[in-house]
């Protein structure tokens, strides 16, 4: 037996396991001379390079864990019928090609995780002989056609995971036989139809998520006989009619619950609201809602909440703020009718969620001044709204804040000077279309994590601070339809990722003088400096090593290819990229 994971070698000892100690390497071929090897766990330790196949065909193998590895690849060759392989997990490594039929022979299998690979081709009807599968992950992976049928054979499987696959419409009339599941998880796998009624055998079940397919048909007042449910998404489907929210009342352990973009009504009953399950995670955005369901005074557990894009309309009631006052995370309200909150009295307030890292409150109907978000916030956006006054220095105080947003509002003042403090975590900016005058801060430090500073469409004057040299990490830089009084500020062409430059119908003049050198603004695709007061000609050497904005393949453009195992920090920030590009080209074009 070979397991050396989650130690670190401190001491002279060997230790047990090295799962998750950074080897960086790739796997040594000599480990398919080990015969006598019954466990090789070497998961998250920074391989790389092509897995050897002949370790599958270890004579005494039975655990075999080489997950989170992404830069290891490989492919699963032919088993032969006498393997001991019990357990097979390759779940986010660069795997890919198809299931060998032989993968049926694995007859004492009974975990077999490889999720998050690159696996394609169909799933083999052969997988149904596997009856001894307890857990059976294919989740995020390229299979196509249909699920076989032959996977009503594994009644012993207590978690199965199916999603984020290509597969085929169908409607999974098969499934009912695996009362053991605890877990089954069929996100994206396009299903049509109701939901199956077989589900309602699966009494053991704790997860459910049928999420993001095209299920039709109302939602069965039969779930509530699950009772062990204690998470259950059915979100982003087509479902019709309306349903009673006092459904789900019965489902005493429920934690998780989302419900996005269906109908729902709510009982008028005390009883109710002060018994409903305590959860950490509720989803209710696009249900139709014209006001803050009354049950949630009474949950004091929440972590996450989604009540956008409804038609909540009027001012946040004053016991929004014991919904979850010491736990809750994420708070999205955006997209509503929202006017304001009803303990303000039009005096800007710190919000007193103490563990909120996330509020959504933008494309509202906010009015008055700007409620300041707790210290410890991550992601603040109230865009889009009728917020006047300044921005309070208490700003300066958050320690943690990555995105902050408060365009499209009427806020005025000065920007505090302070503000540049942020700007050490600070990735996205965006104060565009209010009031503010004077000056940008002046002091931004090296390390500079700033990505998108977008300021246009205010009054702000002076010069463009040269600390912004520090920000090297610059990509979206919006300085537009302000009265900024400057030279042409070529240290910018310094900023190795900078991609979209606006200096539009300001105050800048003199003449554009050369580039320095070759590699200035390496990476810029769009640059507008019109409505300036600038003299003389354009130099022509820009044209010629701007090379960013030259098409090199007109038959194979693109913006983004969208990886499944990005993080969502990750997919977040490319998406806020190009859409945000996007704009900028459509309006300085339009202009």
């Amino acid at each position: 037996m070979l397991n050396l994971a989650d130690n670190y070698f401190s001491y002279s000892q060997i230790p047990p396991s090295i799962r998750e100690a950074d080897i960086s390497s790739p796997v040594p071929h000599i480990l398919a001379n080990l015969s006598s090897l019954t466990n090789l766990d070497l998961g998250g330790c920074g391989l790389y390079g092509e897995f050897p196949s002949q370790i599958f065909k270890l004579p005494n193998l039975q655990v075999l864990f080489v997950g989170h590895n992404p830069n290891l690849t490989g492919y699963l060759p032919e088993f032969h019928s006498h393997s001991p392989l019990q357990s097979l997990i390759l779940v986010y490594t660069g795997f890919s090609g198809k299931l060998p039929d032989s993968i049926g022979n694995l007859k004492s299998l009974y975990e077999l995780n490889i999720g998050a690979c690159y696996f394609s081709g169909l799933i083999p009807t052969s997988l149904g002989n596997l009856t001894n599968l307890i857990n059976l992950r294919l989740s995020t992976n390229n299979f196509g056609g249909q699920i076989p049928f032959s996977l009503a054979n594994l009644t012993q499987l207590s978690h199965l995971d199916l999603s984020y696959n290509a597969f085929s419409p169908q409607t999974l009339t098969w499934l009912g036989k695996q009362t053991k599941l605890t877990i089954l998880i069929l996100e994206a796998v396009n299903l049509y139809g109701v939901i199956p009624p077989s589900l309602k055998n699966m009494t053991q079940l704790a997860k459910l998520s049928l999420l993001s397919n095209h299920l039709t048909g109302q939602i069965p007042s039969w779930l509530v006989n699950l009772t062990h449910l204690t998470t259950l998404f059915l979100n982003d489907n087509q479902f019709s009619g309306t349903v009673n929210f006092g459904l789900f009342h019965k489902l005493k352990n429920l934690t998780a619950l989302q419900l996005s973009e269906v109908h729902l009504s709510f009982p008028i009953n005390s009883t109710f609201e002060a018994s409903f399950p305590k959860l950490k995670l509720l989803a209710l955005g696009a249900c139709n809602l014209t006001e803050i369901p009354n049950f949630l005074r009474y949950q004091d557990e929440l972590e996450t909440v989604y009540l956008n894009d409804n038609k909540i309309e009027g001012q946040i009631p004053k016991w929004i703020f014991n919904m979850g006052k010491e736990t809750l995370l994420f708070l999205d309200l955006k997209s509503n009718l929202i006017t304001g909150f009803e303990s303000f009295n039009n005096t800007p307030r710190v919000l007193p969620w103490g563990s909120l890292l996330s509020l959504g409150l933008d494309s509202n109907k906010l009015q008055g001044p700007l409620p300041i978000p707790p210290p410890f916030i991550a992601f603040y956006a109230v865009s889009y709204n009728t917020l006047i006054g300044e921005i309070s220095p208490l700003f300066c105080n958050l320690r943690s804040i990555l995105f902050l947003d408060l365009a499209h509002n009427n806020l005025s003042g000065m920007l505090p000077q302070c503000f540049s403090k942020l700007s050490e975590f600070l990735l996205i900016l965006d104060l565009h279309n209010n009031n503010l005058h004077g000056t940008l801060p002046a002091t931004y430090k090296e390390g500079c994590s700033l990505k998108l500073m977008d300021v246009s469409c205010n009054q702000l004057e002076g010069r463009v601070p040269r600390s912004l040299s520090n920000c090297k990490m610059l990509e979206i830089l919006l300085l537009g339809n302000n009265r900024f009084s400057d030279i042409f500020p070529p240290w910018l062409g310094k900023l190795p990722m900078l991609r979209a430059l606006s200096l539009r119908s300001n105050g800048f003049q003199g003449a554009i003088g050369k580039p320095e050198s070759i590699l200035e603004f390496p990476k810029l695709q769009i640059i507008d400096v019109s409505c300036n007061n600038f003299t003389g000609k354009l130099p022509s050497e820009y044209f010629q090593i701007w090379n960013s904005m030259k098409v090199s393949n007109a038959s194979n453009l693109t913006y983004m290819k969208a990886i499944a195992r990005a993080s969502s920090a990750d997919f977040y920030w490319a998406n806020l990229t190009i859409r945000k590009l996007e704009w900028v080209f459509k309006n300085l074009r339009g202009q």
